[in-house]
């Protein structure tokens, strides 16, 4: 019904943000499949059926960008099994996607943060419930020895919202500080 709404009132949407997602304290290393269903609705699910109800119907005029924020523990592990999972499936989602709808003028991509802090986020909360092992968080694995924010983060989901974007289709852009280890070569 939003979809429907936003198309009614906007006649074409240029950007779809995907910011939906987290692993909801669901952290049992053997995860029930109603469980591992919830994450992977809430951290995939929603952004496939929101797209696909943005990309039906007509021809577009203008370039497209759905852009999905994800986070590196979809290919570094660094979250619960049922987290890493769903984040690992919306990056083979961005990805695949991304190839498949190029040609039809619409540049799907996405973020891979590592940790950081916003407003009630998950580190916010790590911080406030935790701050010994928070601190030792930072020590041992953030480089530069002090926890990101999302205002760093913002430049870059501009940019991936932004014409300037066309050359990034099915792209994934790590913003980790240093926090994560692999590298594609």
């Amino acid at each position: 019904l939003a979809v429907k709404k936003a198309k009614k009132f906007l006649k074409e949407i240029d950007v779809v943000l995907h910011v939906a997602g987290g692993g909801f304290g669901l952290k049992d290393k053997l995860i029930k499949n109603d469980d591992l269903k919830k994450l992977l609705q809430i951290n995939l699910g929603a952004a496939i059926e929101i797209n696909r109800l943005v990309i039906s119907g007509k021809n577009r005029r203008k370039l497209l960008k759905l852009v999905h924020v994800g986070s590196i523990a979809s290919n570094e592990a660094v979250g619960s099994v049922g987290y890493n999972i769903a984040k690992s499936g919306l990056a083979a989602y961005v990805r695949s996607l991304g190839r498949e709808l190029y040609k039809d003028k619409i540049v799907v991509t996405g973020i891979l943060p590592g940790g950081f802090t916003a407003q009630d986020n998950a580190m916010e909360r790590f911080r406030k419930k935790n701050n010994k092992d928070y601190k030792k968080f930072i020590k041992t694995r953030l480089p530069r020895g002090f926890m990101g924010n999302a205002d760093e983060i913002l430049p870059m989901l501009l940019f991936l919202c932004s014409r300037h974007s066309s050359m990034m289709g099915g792209c994934l852009v790590p913003i980790d500080a240093g926090e994560g280890k692999v590298y594609q070569t």
